[in-house]
């Protein structure tokens, strides 16, 4: 069995660090995005489209 020097533990613990805390912040964004979402998304339905005149003489 091989262990990891010291060194290289502190360096993993630190990435796990970085990256718990990236994951935290990411579930809060999320949690801050529902309570502050709109019910209805703005301009659901399109404006009604106006028929052109196409002059077919041309």
């Amino acid at each position: 069995m091989k262990y990891i020097t010291t060194a290289e533990f502190q360096d993993v613990y630190e990435q796990a660090r970085r990256a718990r805390a990236a994951v935290r912040g990411f579930i809060n964004y999320l949690k801050d995005y529902q309570v502050h979402r709109h019910p209805e998304p703005l301009n659901r339905k399109p404006a009604a489209l106006q028929p052109c005149s196409v002059n077919p003489s041309r």
